[in-house]
């Protein structure tokens, strides 16, 4: 088996320390919670553990999460699947810094893309969440967060860069300044490879290595402005990949790709019980693909979306209420000529957690008002008590969906406009066991 192997070298300069770690969670519930508390199946990779690892992309970080299956069809930047337990890769929702990324036509999300570097932690979580989160997120959500650096009160600038066989290079530069009230990251990659041959038949050109590189730039931002909590992210990652193909042995095949999405965030503490959260965002997935021997078979896809979202928590007691609206507008552009382009999706979520000392209960229900296939219900049922102090049994059940993508709909010749979204249902227990 042919390997990419690549030796670094970094430089954190002034007093940079690693974050402390995170103790809480965000995305089983929308809600901060801490792991051990919550009802859900989840798996946190740090930035300790990002750095450990020393993991050439996401898939390799991800590779190593219990119930997550990573599949490649080749080397760096070959198209690849991430499979929660053991659902499709269209089943997975990807969010980053709370934005919905990934493509309206495959219905999937490119991880290959985004660079270690640029994240400071990925939560996992497993099972049903579209009572949540709408469509997409049967076998579970990946969120990832994108990093917000030093937070010391001084600036300090990262380095790293690195060499390797088949030509391979990696560069890395930051710079990251911030304390409690501010604090803003800004994260320049840039990864090139010679890459390897990704397919066994060199008939016509198909004998070539095929060449990978990447270039990211990544910028996250907040302040505490009175009773206002603002964030700021923005992402954006850049790719060029050549591959073979055995149905088109005399061409030179590559594709253009990128990865974008920006998200501004308030959180507002209205009452010392009450905190609103209004969430504006948009994200893009393009992909171009090429042949050098013949420019006119050129052929793009992309998707943009715009999304807003209002989000109210009361804490009353051991109580938590959450209620909130979400909307968002898919476009797709395209040299393939699609039947219709945009589609509009409402939502509406409530949520209730309760803590009963040795028993929590977690309640929730959405519905979808989606322009395309109409109204959609879903809901999840969590109920965990302490057997002991180091041992809990959960029991949870859930339904989920996914919406037919615009590929499946519309596409020339192949889509179907009368498809309907896949419905799940899931049932499970679970023991929780730990020791200090």
């Amino acid at each position: 088996m042919k390997k990419l192997t690549l030796a670094t070298l970094a430089l954190a300069c002034a007093t940079a320390q690693a974050n402390p770690i995170e103790t809480t969670i965000v995305t089983a519930t929308r809600t901060q919670q801490t792991i051990d508390t919550t009802l859900a199946p989840v798996t946190v990779i740090d930035r300790e553990e990002i750095e450990r690892s020393q993991a050439r992309d996401v898939l390799e970080l991800l590779s190593t999460t219990t119930s997550v299956t990573i599949t490649r069809n080749g080397g760096a930047g070959a198209a690849s699947s991430v499979l929660v337990r053991g659902n499709a890769s269209s089943h997975t929702l990807v969010l980053i810094d709370g934005q919905r990324v990934g493509s309206a036509t495959l219905g999937t999300t490119n991880l290959s893309m985004l660079e270690p570097e640029q994240i400071e932690r990925i939560e996992i979580v497993r099972g049903p969440r579209s009572s949540l989160y709408g469509s997409d997120a049967i076998g579970g959500v990946i969120q990832i967060f994108t990093r917000k650096g030093s937070l010391n009160g001084g600036i300090s600038p990262l380095i790293k860069a690195g060499y390797g066989n088949k030509n391979t290079s990696k560069a890395v530069v930051g710079l990251s300044a911030g304390d409690d009230a501010a604090y803003a990251n800004l994260m320049v990659t840039h990864f090139d490879t010679q890459g390897i041959d990704n397919l066994e038949s060199d008939a016509g050109l198909n004998g070539d290595d095929d060449a990978y590189r990447t270039s990211g730039l990544s910028l996250r931002s907040g302040a505490k402005v009175g009773i206002a909590d603002l964030g700021l992210s923005y992402q954006r990652t850049e790719s060029e990949n050549e591959y073979d193909s055995a149905f088109s042995p005399n061409a030179l095949l590559y594709s253009h790709s990128v990865i974008e999405s920006v998200s501004a965030e308030a959180n507002l503490q209205l009452l010392e019980n009450w905190v609103s959260t209004l969430r504006l965002g948009k994200s893009k997935d393009d992909s171009l693909n090429l042949n050098d021997l013949n420019p006119a078979t050129r052929t793009s896809f992309t998707t943009r979306r715009d999304s807003a979202l209002w989000q109210n928590d009361l804490h009353l007691g051991d109580h938590i209420v959450s209620v909130g609206g979400e909307y968002y507008d898919e476009f797709v552009d395209s040299t393939t000529n699609y039947t219709e382009d945009e589609r509009i999706n409402k939502a509406g979520f409530a949520q209730l957690q309760s803590d009963f000392g040795a028993h929590d209960l977690a309640v929730g229900a959405r519905h979808e008002d989606n322009e395309q296939f109409g109204a959609f219900k879903t809901w999840t049922a969590s109920y965990g008590a302490d057997l002991s102090e180091s041992t809990r049994l959960i029991l949870s059940k859930g339904t989920g969906f996914k919406a037919p993508t615009f590929n499946q709909l519309y596409f020339p010749g192949f889509g179907n406009p009368n498809f309907v979204p896949e419905e799940s249902e899931n049932t499970e227990v679970e023991v929780r066991y730990h020791r200090d």
